[in-house]
């Protein structure tokens, strides 16, 4: 019985030396060259005059003027993230 015992013990260890776990692939990085895109300052963005009402003629002037500087610096963001998408050739995922 003991022979038995040794027997598949050692057949249990060489069966299984070859179905480990292989040692995965080195990844291969692949740096590319890429110029700095312009990208925008955080602009001042006017407060509203707590003393008015908030519908008040002056607060929605400047609601309105805030709007237009909120839009401008999405452009500008857009504009940067597609200046690095057209240098990795890939696209930007944006319009």
């Amino acid at each position: 019985m003991r022979h038995v015992t040794v027997l598949l013990l050692a057949l249990t260890v060489l069966g299984s030396a070859g179905c480990g776990a292989k040692a995965p692939a080195a990844p291969v990085v692949v740096a590319l060259p890429v110029t700095e895109c312009p990208a925008p300052a955080r602009p001042a963005i006017p407060a509203l005059d707590p003393a008015l009402p908030f519908d008040h003629a002056l607060n929605v002037e400047i609601f309105l003027e805030r709007d237009d500087i909120f839009r401008s610096y999405a452009k500008a963001l857009e504009d940067c993230v597609k200046c690095y998408g057209a240098q990795s050739g890939g696209d930007s995922g944006r319009n």
